[in-house]
């Protein structure tokens, strides 16, 4: 009996040391995978994963804070060439500087309205779909007699609570979507 339990116990350890190495080698696979998808050193990814929920806070703040500001930037060609025949050419370039572009906020200017008469449109007559009427059968499914130990429905009551209780249900179905 030791013996039997010993093999057993010693099975049971094997598997499990079968499974921890299948899913140790796929998480190393899946690392690797990963760190040649953005071509970047594993162990840069495997730094990157354990820091991801403080990267993307930080990485929230720091784009709601920054603000862009777009650079224009005009460069000017001036060729000057003369008419006669030489073999110089005199070439001027101009280069702007960039300048950031800088929207002034400025107060909203009231201005006067044109007032024309609107077409009148009708709006359409929207109609409420009408609720789903259950079947006569459908009803009576839903209810139990509760009446005897059967507890049978009131669609095919099988005792005499059932049949009373499954007439009054229908009595009441048809007062109620009639």
């Amino acid at each position: 009996m030791k013996i039997k339990i010993i093999k057993q116990f010693g099975a049971a350890v094997a598997a499990l040391l079968i499974v921890y190495g299948t899913v140790a080698t796929t998480y190393r696979s899946y690392e690797q995978v990963m760190a040649a998808q953005v071509e970047i050193p594993p162990a840069i990814v495997v730094k990157n994963a354990a820091a991801d929920s403080d990267t993307e806070s930080v990485v929230t703040t720091v784009a709601a804070n920054t603000t862009t500001t777009e650079a224009a930037t005009t460069e000017t060609v001036t060729e000057m060439v003369p008419e006669t025949t030489t073999d110089t050419t005199t070439m001027a370039v101009t280069a702007e500087t960039t300048t950031p572009i800088v929207v002034a906020v400025t107060e909203p200017v009231e201005t006067p309205a044109i007032v024309e008469a609107a077409p009148v449109v009708a709006e359409p007559v929207v109609t409420e779909p009408e609720p789903d009427v259950p079947s006569l059968s459908e009803y009576l499914s839903q209810f139990r007699c509760g009446g005897c130990g059967k507890n049978c429905s009131l669609l095919n009551p099988r005792c005499g609570v059932g049949n009373q209780k499954a007439q009054q249900t229908e009595a009441e179905y048809y007062a109620t979507y009639s």
